[in-house]
């Protein structure tokens, strides 16, 4: 910045003129001091992590509710960066060659973003590799006290000197420093200034990645032209206010849904329309054969309500054969206000009286439907209502939108249309499976798969995102209709009200508006983007996560809802592209609060330094239109040990990332026409079996015997390791539990960009019982746990299994039973998706859905089995005969595949495969 722009530093505090930089200096220095005190006690609590938890009876110690959270989770360290290792090995070679997946797990939006106190300058930026200034850049004095031009800060990132000038010193005398210097993460928010500068990033290949994406391309909208040329005589009455910004939720609704089902989605809608915000515009439209757009401009509030059905005679019907052509694009565009509800103030009972009117007709309607399932269908041409939803909101100022589509079955009419499979029993039923798929079909399904990923893509370019709830058993082919909602949505699956009756914690309705609502409360802003900057030695290999092509967004070709608050290019931070090796930018699809990035990286050379940093800086644009730069540090330290290398690696996150990986390339190897998921299961299984053989030979040592044999020696922590990835076999992701393909897809897809947390309830669940001291206890996962007196839930994120036995019921152990409830409570809060609870007895038929994810120790030696008893029942501590055990005894369950067994396999594995 010149010298002769005069800066307002109203509300900034400053520092002393005199002595600015010594002050910096020690406030660095001392925070320094308290950081390295901190990253002792995390990599002791690794350590403890490594030794005890991975172990089956890692777990002695009961817990109130309120010291449950910290001792299972990660809460004790911030999750927003977790590294698969608190060491790196310093030589290349020796660490690529482990082959374990060394990498990140980045929860950009673990810690919600607030506002922070806004300043005239962000802090600077290194010239040679862009990053911020942080916590770990050194700072020099110069030996010239009178030319202050000698001082300079060293990039911790490229290791770039980089001046501090007098002339451009307005940041350094602010006490934002505090902020940079006293932690790996802040915030930076820039005081909107006519005269403020933020610089474009100058990069030369707008299209070019280092990193290998699952990203989509674009298609142009080829009637931008055609539109611009007709509205030019239309009356400026037609167009909308640049200025007025607003929320617009649609609710696409499929014709086939029963009554019963319909009654929920109505709940739900009306519960969520309390909780919108004012102004909010909202809109309806069914879909079968053809698509009917409500004209809620046209409809009366006095009308009576048995006169609902006229409100059928305001509607739009469109043709679901074809994609819309250019006239019917123009005429619904041009009337898009028609199609809209405008909602009224919070303090008015009935927010919008035109949509319950309708909503009330539908109930009519559908009665034909019946209120059973039906398999025998109309016709569903999805993906034309979802571009008529797009025509709709077109050219609206969007601060937050979203499509909630409720569908019935697989779309078998019109664009996308899925054929149908002839070896169901009813038509669109959930027991068909593709057999003999002809050539002809194949490619019916993949451009079908192509199709709705460009539609998710001109969804998220426009702005909104693509919600799927998927209603009853049928069949739905996830596989072809997730990328609908990959951008930036969320696809789950809801059963009838039959499937959740027993259970007190939730009905169907409220399921669905939980998924509606924290879609909209959880997510964090319109626009976002990653830049990662990484040191020259250090490869990044593959990122799994939320992100598009970046040349989908560029060229200003940004939807609406993500230019509208941006008026200048300076206004806001972005790179479309690097042109190095040092920094990497991503744009961030889905801005939920709970995602995650699964970042990969290997060694192109030697590690000459004590420490390696990461950084990663995440720019948001809030709903609101403020912009703010969120900056992470991860600070690595070096070692040439590799006892102490694996010995600082943690396995959880290990698993996390392998896992990741493997389902990925899962996904990507599956034809869209492929629905065996115990085919599925098998291969995933065999893969991570394989890449555990080979971390475990890279991992170990290898001597030579007699007769030039060979013996691998595993250490004990490989040991471990395999014992942890003995129990994400039998998960639901990767075990052979899941018998739906829809319902193993959506579970696929939650773990790739689901953060640490949801992926160990879905890879590795705790085990919990409540015991008569109301206390909780974490449990190794074995069947033997069941007992007509216990209480175990059983957390799988999207599932939550409660058995309560039926001693407990009849006693009514009212303490037991209230600390389950206030539990099962505070868990479920606000997690995407709402998660299905299902609560049975030892006797019930539902326990063999726990069952399945638990392991039968009958097939153990004597003495690892009395352990796993004695942990769970500790008053039979004193009990050590195999009469005592064969009351635990399960014929149904026993399953003779141990962790020993595994052991020996993978073993066998290496020997057959790579010695």
């Amino acid at each position: 910045m010149k010298d002769e722009v005069d800066i307002d530093f109203n509300g900034v505090e400053l520092i002393n003129e005199k002595d600015w930089f010594k002050e910096i200096l020690n406030y660095q220095q001392q925070n320094n001091q308290l950081h390295s005190n901190q990253d002792q006690d995390i990599t002791q609590y690794i350590k403890n992590h490594n030794q005890f938890r991975m172990n089956e009876n890692y777990q002695k110690k009961s817990f109130t509710q309120e010291e449950l959270k910290s001792n299972l989770d990660y809460s004790a360290i911030n999750q927003s960066v977790l590294a698969s290792s608190i060491l790196m090995l310093n030589r290349a070679d020796q660490f690529n060659k482990t082959n374990l997946p060394n990498g990140f797990l980045l929860s950009p939006f673990h810690q919600p973003i607030t506002t922070p106190q806004s300043y005239d300058y962000q802090p600077p930026q290194c010239k040679s590799c862009f990053s911020y200034i942080n916590m770990y850049c050194e700072l020099k004095d110069g030996k010239d006290k009178k030319n202050n031009s000698n001082r300079k800060w060293i990039c911790s990132i490229c290791k770039t000197s980089n001046d501090i000038l007098e002339t451009n010193n307005g940041w350094w005398k602010t006490q934002h420093y505090k902020s940079v210097f006293s932690s790996e993460t802040f915030d930076i928010k820039i005081r909107k200034n006519k005269h403020s500068q933020v610089k474009k990033l100058n990069n030369k290949n707008p299209t070019k990645s280092i990193i290998d994406q699952d990203n989509y391309e674009e298609e142009d909208d080829e009637d931008d032209e055609y539109f611009s040329q007709r509205q030019q005589n239309q009356q400026s009455s037609d167009q909308e206010a640049s200025a007025e910004h607003s929320n617009i939720y649609l609710f696409l609704i499929d014709e086939n849904i029963s009554t019963t089902d319909l009654k929920d989605i109505n709940k739900s809608i009306r519960l969520l329309i309390k909780d919108l915000p004012n102004n909010s515009k909202i809109g309806l439209l069914t879909f079968s054969k053809n698509i009917s757009i409500f004209e809620m401009s046209a409809i009366s509030v006095n009308e009576k309500s048995q006169e609902g059905l006229l409100s059928f005679n305001s509607t739009r019907l469109v043709g679901g054969r074809a994609s819309l052509d250019r006239s019917n694009k123009y005429e619904i565009q041009r009337k898009r206000r028609l199609y809209l509800e405008t909602i009224l103030d919070s303090g008015i009972e009935e927010r919008s009286p035109k949509l319950n009117l309708v909503l009330n007709s539908l109930l009519e309607t559908f009665e034909n439907n019946g209120t059973s399932v039906v398999y025998e269908s109309k016709q569903i041409s999805l993906g034309v209502a979802i571009e008529c939803a797009l025509r709709i909101v077109k050219g609206q100022n969007v601060n937050s939108g979203r499509f909630f589509v409720f569908l019935n079955g697989a779309p078998d009419y019109g664009p996308g249309a899925i054929p149908r499979s002839d070896d169901a029993l009813f038509i669109n039923c959930s027991s068909g499976k593709r057999k003999n798929v002809t050539t002809e079909e194949k490619a019916i399904l993949n451009n079908a798969l192509q199709y709705y990923e460009a539609l998710g893509e001109k969804a998220y370019r426009s702005g909104f995102a693509i919600d799927l709830q998927l209603i009853g058993y049928n069949n739905f082919e996830t596989k072809i209709l997730a990328p609908l909602c990959r951008p930036s949505g969320i696809m789950s699956c809801s059963l009838d009200v039959h499937s959740v009756s027993n259970n007190k914690y939730q009905t169907r309705s409220n399921i669905l508006f939980e998924n509606m609502n924290n879609a909209i409360i959880k997510n964090s802003g319109i626009f976002g983007q990653l830049d990662i900057h990484v040191p020259e030695f250090l490869n990044l290999t593959h990122l799994i996560g939320p992100t598009i092509n970046p040349a989908s967004v560029s060229n200003n070709k940004k939807g609406a809802s993500q230019e509208q608050f941006i008026e200048k290019e300076q206004d806001f931070i972005y790179a479309e592209d690097v042109d190095n090796d040092r920094y990497t930018s991503f744009v961030i699809s889905n801005l939920q609060q709970d995602i995650c990035f699964s970042i990969y990286f290997n060694l192109s050379e030697d590690i000459p330094f004590d420490h390696i940093y990461v950084q990663f800086v995440t720019h948001l644009i809030k709903s609101n239109g403020i912009k703010i730069t969120r900056v992470i540090t991860k600070q690595i330290k070096v070692t040439g040990n590799f006892e102490k290398y694996l010995s600082s690696v943690d396995f959880k996150v290990i698993a996390t990332l392998l896992s990741k990986k493997i389902i990925l390339q899962s996904i990507k190897d599956q034809q869209p026409d492929s629905s065996d998921t115990g085919s599925i299961a098998n291969t995933t299984q065999f893969e991570l079996d394989k890449q555990l053989a080979k971390i475990t030979l890279s991992c170990s040592k290898v001597e030579k015997s007699w007769f030039f044999k060979k013996t691998v020696i595993i250490p004990d922590l490989i040991k471990s390791f395999i014992n942890l990835i003995y129990k994400v076999r039998k998960s639901l992701i990767f075990g052979q539990n899941i018998q739906n393909d829809d319902d193993l897809t959506i579970y696929q897809n939650y773990l790739l960009n689901s953060n640490f947390t949801d992926c160990q309830k879905l890879l590795l669940p705790n085990l919990l019982l409540i015991d008569d001291n109301c206390q909780f206890r974490n449990i190794p996962l074995d069947v033997c746990s069941i007992d007509s007196n216990a209480i175990l839930i059983l957390d799988c994120f999207i599932n939550i299994y409660i058995l309560v036995g039926s001693d407990i019921e009849k006693s009514d152990n009212q303490d037991r039973l209230n600390l389950l409830d206030s539990y099962i409570k505070e868990i479920i809060t606000q997690r995407l998706p709402s998660p299905y609870i299902i609560k049975f007895n030892e006797r019930d038929h539902e326990v063999r859905w726990l069952k399945s994810l638990l392991s039968s120790s009958e097939s153990y030696p004597i003495d690892q089995r009395l352990e796993i008893v004695k942990e769970i029942y500790p008053q039979f501590q004193n009990e050590t005969n195999q009469n005592f055990l064969e009351r635990f005894n399960d014929p149904f369950t026993n399953d003779p595949f141990t962790p020993s067994n595994y052991l020996r396999e993978i073993n066998t594995k290496i020997y057959d495969y790579f010695i």
